[in-house]
């Protein structure tokens, strides 16, 4: 295992591919798997016309704080449309709140912007947002620990996921919204599938191609569900109203009938002892 390497180049050839990393050294071997996130450099080198992720209009601003005397008890979770972000937290059993709070933005955080707001800073205009709203949130904020701050991005529906020795998994090939709450679940399914590809199929080319078409579906579904549940979270006030005024009623309504149950993202499952027959177009 290499660690600390950069990426630089990639070079295919009938029995490998050898990466290039930025010091000057390589590496070869039979095939190579790009699960380098939604910023894939892997993604650039083999599709670099989608070689930049898409901004979803949201950023993602979290940490921890000490529940005592925030009135939280320990397995707790709190969900919130505020009137200008949304907010959810959870307490652990040893008492610290994770929490996260999505906001709109029409232009992503950059580099700068992260280096020079401080902590504190980002605290006081996180707390400021949730001024008029009810719930936790503004005291939990306050009283946070470091906070993390990155925005949200979108890989949807890439024409392909693979050449003959390289492919993609993971965020790298298909990243929903934060909102849809699979990025690593979606990582762990892609391993799986995967190594199945690879263990039954004869070339890791006709493993590729079966592994994409095996997983394309549940990523266009997971991407799809992702970006639903992020265009409720920042609304301007029109939508806002009706967001509030029928979102109680939808919910309540779903909970009777066991419609539109996400059962079908939590209980998934991949079973290792399946055997993967070739796809076929």
């Amino acid at each position: 295992m290499l660690t600390g390497k950069r990426l630089k180049a990639l070079d295919e050839s009938a029995g490998g591919v050898t990466a290039y990393f930025s010091d000057g050294s390589s590496a070869s071997g039979d095939l190579l798997v790009g699960c380098d996130g939604v910023h894939s450099t892997v993604r650039r080198l083999i599709l670099p016309e989608f070689a930049t992720a898409p901004y979803t209009g949201l950023i993602n601003i979290g940490g921890f704080t000490p529940a005592a005397g925030l009135g939280l008890a320990p397995g707790e979770h709190r969900m919130m449309f505020g009137r200008r972000a949304f907010f959810g937290c959870a307490v652990e059993p040893g008492g610290d709140v994770w929490w996260f709070a999505n906001v709109g933005r029409k232009q992503a955080v950059n580099r700068d912007e992260l280096e020079q707001i401080s902590d504190a800073q980002w605290r006081a205009r996180l707390a400021g947002v949730f001024a008029r709203d009810r719930g936790p949130a503004r005291d939990v904020i306050r009283n946070s620990g470091p906070v993390t701050v990155s925005n949200s991005y979108e890989v949807d529906d890439l024409p392909v996921w693979h050449t003959a020795r390289v492919v993609l998994a993971g965020d790298a090939a298909h990243a929903a919204s934060p909102a849809a709450g699979q990025g690593a679940s979606m990582a762990m399914e892609d391993a799986v599938v995967l190594a199945q590809c690879l263990r039954d199929l004869p070339s890791p080319e006709e493993a590729f191609r079966t592994f994409q078409e095996l997983r394309r579906p549940r990523a266009r579904r997971v991407t799809a569900q992702g970006a639903r549940a992020s265009k409720f979270k920042a609304v301007g006030p029109v939508k806002r109203r009706i967001r509030d005024r029928k979102l109680p009623a939808l919910l309540a309504g779903h909970a009777a009938s066991g419609e539109h149950s996400l059962a079908w993202i939590y209980e998934h499952r991949v079973s290792w002892d399946t055997r993967v027959e070739a796809y076929s177009a």
